[in-house]
């Protein structure tokens, strides 16, 4: 609906352009689970309460403690060295996508994100893998990592997932839909590191050696950290 710049906006017709809008099967189906993913919002905000307040109970402090503590706090990180960095961590991201790194010590690396997908048409998730390498350096606390856009990869996996006999044409269908074109997922895999083909990351580690910290700036000038922690004898990087 074309509105002039003179218009009165009081005059739209609402429910024609709602009717219109509801043609759209995205928006349809994000309204239809509008109220499972509430559900699982506030599940799952609630059981991150639960733990925080179990924890604040068994070190015996208050919630007024604990935010004078996160103020008043100091980064205690020590510096990191190559040997430090050398070998296989992983991060956990919101949600439960994990991003594996695996730094060599000829100065190449690899990443993998694995993403969990469900679907309420099936039980189980679906893989996506997303992955490529390139090469990794240390300049005093700061750790650069240079993407190579030719080594993008995507891979879909399924093999994780269960359906009811019944349901199979609306699986492959979803399937088809959302992940059968690998060959495009890569591409635009490829076009975001190939625009953005350095990464460079305050770090430090803590007295184990086994997690690292990097500091991020984020959106609107924030600064962010990220936690690392190492892993070993996995073979995420053999598959």
């Amino acid at each position: 609906m074309r509105i002039n710049a003179t218009s009165d906006v009081h005059n739209i017709d609402n429910v024609a352009v709602l009717k219109e809008k509801l043609k759209d099967r995205k928006i349809k189906y994000y309204i239809d689970f509008s109220v499972a993913r509430t559900r699982y919002y506030r599940m799952f905000a609630q059981r991150w309460k639960n733990i925080s307040d179990r924890n604040k109970f068994i070190m015996d402090i208050s919630d007024e403690e604990l935010a004078a503590y996160i103020k008043n706090s100091q980064r205690s990180g020590s510096s990191v060295g190559k040997r430090d960095m050398t070998g296989q961590w992983e991060r956990i991201m919101d949600g439960t996508d994990v991003i594996y790194y695996e730094f060599l010590e000829n100065d190449s690396f690899r990443r993998k994100r694995v993403g969990r997908y469900p679907y309420p048409t099936y039980n189980g998730d679906i893989l996506v893998t997303r992955s490529y390498s390139g090469t990794w350096s240390l300049k005093n606390d700061t750790l650069f990592m240079v993407f190579d856009p030719k080594s993008a990869a995507v891979e879909i996996d399924t093999s994780q997932i269960t359906y009811r006999l019944e349901m199979r044409d609306s699986v492959r269908n979803f399937i088809n839909k959302h992940y059968g074109n690998v060959k495009e997922m890569t591409e635009n895999l490829r076009k975001a590191i190939e625009e953005d083909q350095v990464d460079t990351f305050p770090v430090t580690t803590n007295k184990a050696r086994d997690k690292i910290e990097m500091v991020v700036s984020g959106s609107s000038d924030e600064i962010e950290t990220r936690y690392m922690k190492r892993i070993k004898d996995s073979d995420v990087f053999k598959k």
